[in-house]
């Protein structure tokens, strides 16, 4: 599976044409190897977009960069609406069960999506790793309104890596936050493997879902 990360800077009096240009990617549902798209506005961040576009494997995305990207593309005119764009590209890890198994399972059921994303030190990445699968993971499966997700690792770039979760509402996730994020912070101590690290945590706007045609 490969998943292509997606944060626009948007223009401030363009959010409502960057939406509607956003609802033009409908047209993906039908494409080989299409799994699933999601986005909304990040909650800190009003100005950024965040959309997660999920594909089975490198060709089918290939495949659709060299088929009907650029048509739509042209014909959203989406590029108008935004001062910057940044794109990663990640394979997932781990999953991160919830009350789903998986996070495409999960994303139908969600109305936020948290995003953690890491950047870590090159000899430190055994151990975040591990801190991870035995620590966050377990954990995060048994907290309420954890409906499932993905640790995963960027291609091009094997210290940086995106914690993608899907969520039930708001306060079961700021309950996290709360009761339970400083505690598995001290477990995992994972402070010193860290460079950098990006929260986010996105409204999905329902109009830029876009599911498989034979979902």
């Amino acid at each position: 599976m490969l998943i292509k990360w997606i944060v626009c800077h948007v223009l401030p009096d363009k959010q409502n044409s960057f939406s509607e240009a956003q609802e033009k990617w409908s047209t993906i549902a039908s494409t080989s190897g299409f799994i699933g798209q999601f986005g909304g506005w990040d909650l800190k961040r009003p100005e950024e977009a965040c959309i997660l576009s999920i594909w089975r494997n490198q060709e089918s995305f290939d495949n659709f960069m060299m088929s009907i990207h650029d048509d739509i593309t042209d014909g959203n005119n989406q590029a108008s609406t935004y001062k910057n764009l940044q794109v990663k590209f990640f394979v997932p890890k781990m999953d991160m069960k919830g009350q789903y198994d998986t996070l495409f399972q999960a994303a139908p059921f969600g109305s936020y999506i948290r995003i953690a994303d890491c950047f870590i030190k090159e000899e430190s990445r055994s151990h975040f790793l591990n801190a991870q699968e035995s620590v966050w993971i377990p954990a995060m499966s048994k907290t309420k309104g954890m409906l499932g997700g993905s640790f995963n690792e960027d291609i091009a770039d094997n210290k940086h890596y995106l914690v993608t979760t899907f969520w039930d509402n708001e306060e079961n996730h700021s309950k996290y936050t709360q009761s339970q994020v400083p505690r598995l912070r001290d477990q995992a101590d994972v402070s010193n493997d860290l460079t950098q690290i990006t929260g986010r945590f996105i409204q999905i706007e329902n109009s830029w879902s876009v599911f498989p045609s034979q979902f």
